[in-house]
């Protein structure tokens, strides 16, 4: 998941197992991502063909 690439913590989960409410709360701000970790994510779903 793309909170763990940006090593936060599990105060941004996405969800949250065996509970119905407070789920898919998190978003990820522009910018968060550095252009290395953006080409690192890229080249690997290339690698994979899943762009």
């Amino acid at each position: 998941q793309m909170q763990d690439y940006l090593g936060l913590g599990k105060g941004c989960r996405m969800n949250t197992p065996g509970t119905s409410s407070g789920n898919w709360q998190w978003r990820m701000l522009s910018g968060e991502a550095s252009k290395k970790l953006a080409k690192s994510i890229h080249e690997t779903t290339r690698i994979y063909g899943r762009l």
